[in-house]
């Protein structure tokens, strides 16, 4: 929530002064666990200055390194779009409502619509730190005719799962036709993020595109352009959660991308919501993931893992090769142990040397193998990464965005 200019908080009345005092105690109580109540505190904090202090300070301090707070910054934009206001001073003079993010979404301009409500925006951009492609999430308000904004990161799984809870949680506290009800409305939209609910028969009976209401999974729109049946995947999913990845348009620009997403069955509904990227990005993604589980679980349970098809997200799977060259994971059991002198594709092309010789910075090595998405043979490019002489790899196929 956010204080106005005079508030009554426990029978005092506070002047703008002790506003900044007030949300600054707020700021420093409230845990960074908690990244989008943090944004939003810091938000009003940013505003109570302004009223404080007028234009002119607060424009100073928000302009200085001093008012970073580790991610969190603040934007200042006046009634011309125009950034006056942040600690990156090459985006000062810059024209916010022409940003887009790496899908092409314009969400500058969907910042400067918000009003004095608050408005939150999401979109795809390199963390300013690491470059690395992370879900960035805008919260934005207007006040006196400028609009303040600061924003938190996330990974791009976490985010999506999180719009998923949310659903879930908002079904839990209110009902179904309530939730459907929000969620059926294109207000629900986050950028690339909306949330869809299906019944146990397949049915979708929650989605922002009412073209997709109605619709079953085992017909067309269980179905990607590249032939991927994902439908069965999908209600296989349990409570526990599915990753289940294919070809979809993405709202944020209007183009056909690679999907993930993640589902969840509560109440014998499944809720779910999906992020988008390139496959390349996903490729390594996948891979760094796999690693992950491999210095957290252990190599025994790395492989047991990956040996199982569930764990095949549509075209996306892990294969392990160890110091000797043989494979010791693959989700098809004939591949596992089998001479490395065998890895030769369907145009006699002996691709083995070059997979065994990834480094840990990772190597791509390109060959024609089977899509188990569809049971066809197309081109895979392999991301391959070598740690603790074992190497981890995953690929993406050629025409899977066509």
């Amino acid at each position: 929530a956010v204080l106005p200019r005079q508030t009554r908080l426990e029978g005092l009345l506070l002047d703008p002064l002790a506003e900044i005092e007030h949300l600054a105690y707020i700021i420093s109580a409230t845990p960074r666990s908690d990244p989008a109540k943090y944004t939003q505190f810091f938000v009003s904090a940013a505003i109570a200055r302004y009223e404080a202090d007028g234009l002119e300070n607060a424009l100073d301090y928000y302009n200085s390194p001093e008012s970073a707070d580790g991610r969190w910054n603040v934007l200042v934009i006046d009634e011309s779009n125009t950034i006056i206001a942040s600690v990156d001073s090459n985006q000062l003079g810059g024209d916010i409502s022409e940003y887009t993010d790496t899908n092409d979404y314009n969400f500058g301009a969907d910042i400067v619509s918000a009003d004095e409500s608050g408005k939150w925006v999401s979109c795809v951009c390199g963390h300013p730190r690491t470059g690395e492609l992370e879900s960035n999430h805008y919260w934005a308000r207007r006040h006196d005719g400028l609009v303040f904004a600061s924003r938190w990161f996330s990974g791009m799984p976490e985010y999506t799962q999180l719009k998923v809870n949310q659903a879930v949680a908002m079904y839990e506290a209110r009902d179904l036709d309530a939730t459907l009800s929000y969620y059926n409305t294109l207000e629900s939209v986050d950028g690339q993020w909306y949330v869809f609910v299906i019944e146990p028969g397949g049915e979708i009976i929650g989605h922002y595109d009412p073209e997709v209401l109605g619709q079953n999974l085992d017909g067309p729109v269980g179905t990607d352009v590249n032939g991927y049946n994902f439908g069965p995947d999908m209600l296989a999913a349990d409570a526990n959660g599915k990753w289940v990845s294919y070809v979809f348009r993405n709202p944020a620009t209007g183009e056909l991308e690679s999907k993930h997403t993640w589902v969840i069955r509560y109440d014998d509904l499944l809720f779910g919501s999906g992020w988008y990227t390139d496959p390349v990005s996903y490729t390594k993604f996948f891979v760094d993931n796999a690693i992950e589980r491999y210095e957290t679980d252990g190599l025994d349970a790395t492989l047991e893992y990956y040996n199982d098809p569930d764990n095949v997200d549509g075209q996306w799977y892990v294969f392990v090769i160890d110091e000797e060259g043989y494979t010791i994971s693959h989700y098809n059991p004939e591949f596992i142990g089998r001479d490395p002198s065998l890895r030769v594709d369907a145009t006699g092309y002996f691709y083995g040397d070059d997979l065994l010789s990834a480094t840990e910075e990772g190597k791509w090595v390109s060959y024609v193998f089977t899509d188990p998405s569809n049971g066809e043979g197309r081109q895979k490019h392999t991301w391959a990464i070598k740690r603790d002489g074992l190497i981890f790899c995953s690929g993406w196929y050629e025409r899977a965005q066509n």
